[in-house]
């Protein structure tokens, strides 16, 4: 004798008893179909969000503290507040020697005047940065073409630049090189030998790609800015605690400056690993969130095939007892009432998974195509492993949902069953 799983008259009975309520079982399977396509479809905009905002940091090291220095607002060791503090190359060797935890330490420096830059007779106002080759490891700096400022070009202070795309579109014919050629900034040439874009969204990407970078020396001494630094990019390792090096660095430079200690506003910085865990830590509530109202929804559905199985129960209670007057073993009708809720579960699970992932591909593919860029999103993507054990889960739910009233109608006395009207 055929197991009931295999028996193809077995389906048949369930299949036809379903067609016989094809309202009811469209909108149960309807309620299991929408809360894995919305649980799904919420955690795909989710990563598409979480990819953007990530994305917004680009190939720029996570792991930076910048330090500058503004107005004392204390008395100290008989200065008086409102004294400026200016950094120095002895600052940056100092920082060097003295934090630990430390891969690279970038003296930085810029123009603050407008400058015009020509080529030819071509002009535009750009900014104009002092750089060490370093900064490289720290911005996400992509070289189009040519190569950035090396150890060479500090050490000999050399007129060499490096520029954004956007200062290549302005000063040169389409087509035409800028590597190998001069350009005048304030009167003074330097060789361009680089161009470079970066890697990064918005007003990051649109201002840089109007930067010249050019050697921190060479800025010194073009610029008379002799032993001048402005501010600080410190690159450190990923296991150093980034708290307490920010706080080592503020220190030194307090130390080395005769700034108060209660001075808050005198030494300023920025931590990108704290911005960027708080992002992290943003991220990992908005998933939890998006879980409770997916999963919600995804129970709803299951109680939905739960609460129609005891209707279905019901409604074949004389049913139930001709087959167990007929011999039928308690079992079988279990397997029957289970058998049917697995597939209404199962088809239209897999129904609500299927239709998400193939909506999810359409908008990824049309944001790669199109390039359609939207700042904080990015192409979205349902995790085939995710999407599998939400499947898996549904489908052992919703069939548990049918144990209840499978062992309702296994209870049921053949006589009682067909007294039944």
């Amino acid at each position: 004798m055929k197991h009931e799983l295999f028996d193809n008259d077995h389906w048949e009975d369930i299949l036809s008893h379903i067609g016989k309520h094809k309202l009811r079982t469209f909108l149960t399977a309807f309620g299991v179909f929408w809360g894995i396509f919305l649980l799904l479809i919420l955690l795909a905009a989710g990563n598409g969000i979480e990819k953007g905002a990530y994305k917004k940091f680009g190939r720029m090291a996570v792991n930076t503290i910048h330090a500058w220095t503004e107005v004392t607002t204390l008395p100290w060791k008989g200065n008086k507040p409102g004294r400026w503090i200016e950094l120095t190359d002895a600052d940056t060797k100092a920082i060097r020697e003295t934090v630990p935890g430390i891969i690279a330490v970038c003296p930085r420096l810029n123009i603050g005047w407008a400058i015009t830059t020509k080529y030819g007779k071509k002009e535009g106002s750009f900014t104009i940065q002092g750089e060490v080759p370093e900064v490289y490891k720290i911005e996400p700096i992509v070289m189009q073409t040519g190569r950035f400022i090396n150890v060479r070009d500090i050490d000999e202070s050399r007129k060499v630049v490096v520029i954004g795309t956007r200062v290549s579109e302005i000063l040169f014919d389409p087509g035409e090189e800028p590597v190998g050629r001069y350009i005048q900034i304030g009167g003074v040439s330097f060789m361009v030998v680089g161009v470079f874009a970066f890697d990064s969204f918005g007003g990051d990407q649109r201002g840089k790609a109007e930067t010249i970078y050019m050697p921190l020396t060479t800025m010194q001494r073009t610029y008379n800015l002799i032993n001048r630094v402005y501010w600080f990019s410190i690159l450190i390792k990923d296991d150093a605690p980034t708290e307490e090096t920010e706080r080592a660095i503020k220190r030194l430079l307090a130390g080395r400056h005769d700034v108060n200690p209660d001075d808050q506003r005198a030494i300023g910085s920025w931590n990108s690993s704290r911005e960027f865990n708080s992002i992290k830590g943003l991220f990992t509530g908005i998933r939890l969130f998006l879980w409770v109202v997916g999963l919600g929804t995804l129970l709803a559905g299951i109680i939905g095939v739960s609460n129609i199985m005891l209707i279905i129960v019901q409604e074949r209670t004389k049913e139930i007892g001709i087959r167990k007057a007929l011999g039928a073993s308690p079992m079988s009708i279990v397997s029957m009432i289970l058998q049917e809720a697995f597939l209404i579960t199962m088809v239209s699970g897999l129904s609500g998974l299927l239709a998400s992932y193939f909506i999810t591909e359409i908008i990824s593919w049309y944001m790669t195509k199109s390039q359609m860029k939207i700042d904080y999103f990015s192409n979205p993507q349902i995790s085939l492993g995710v999407a599998l054990g939400a499947l898996t889960v549904l489908v052992l739910a919703g069939t548990l949902a049918g144990l209840v009233p499978s062992l309702k109608a296994a209870r049921i006395h053949p006589v009682e069953a067909l007294r039944e009207e």
